[in-house]
């Protein structure tokens, strides 16, 4: 596989030397027979699109070197062994199961977490039982934001929010689960 890699490199380094060359003196390298060929084939007035096409080839003949390296056509590991800290499980960020009911469809999938959070941060906070905390929850009198309230409880959403909804069901569904979240957090302080 170095050897590959090395040879792949010289490809590289030889077709740069020459398109240098080529573009600070386009005479001396014309008598290198591939060199000639190529400045016949590609228009000798224009050493940018010389050069452009001596860059193509050199390109397509370094991805075909490398691709023939592996068997499966695909390029093969960038190091021997990969770092440790790659190795390891990445530890799960808090919230990750949220994020992903939320990116989902409907409300009922992020409500009940939230619903469940409400509570128990009412009971956590103010130390009320658990069924109060729940029912204070349903009423909708755990907060005096009307949007949170609503979206847990049973009160009704404003005729704005229900246009909202109609208009931009992700927006507004993003706008309550906000607004829910950050009721929640009032109640921790």
């Amino acid at each position: 596989m170095s050897r590959i890699r090395t040879l792949v490199g010289a490809v590289g380094l030889l077709g740069a030397a020459v398109a240098l060359g080529l573009v600070v003196a386009p005479g001396s390298l014309a008598s290198i027979q591939p060199v000639a060929v190529l400045t016949d084939a590609l228009p000798a007035g224009k050493p940018d699109l010389l050069l452009l096409g001596l860059g193509a080839v050199v390109g397509l003949g370094a991805v075909t070197i490398a691709y023939s390296v592996s068997g499966d056509g695909r390029a093969g590991p960038l190091v021997d062994h990969p770092p440790e800290a790659v190795n390891a499980r990445t530890p799960s960020r808090p919230g990750r199961a949220f994020d992903r009911q939320l990116a989902g469809d409907g409300e009922s999938n992020v409500r009940e977490p939230l619903r469940a959070a409400a509570v128990e941060t009412l009971v956590r906070r103010t130390g009320i039982d658990p069924t109060d905390a729940s029912e204070a929850v349903d009423r909708g009198t755990w907060t005096d934001d009307r949007v949170a309230a609503a979206f847990l409880g049973a009160p009704s959403q404003s005729l704005g929010a229900r246009l909202r909804r109609w208009l931009d069901p992700d927006g507004e569904r993003r706008r309550r689960v906000e607004r829910t979240i950050a009721a929640i957090e009032r109640v921790q302080r």
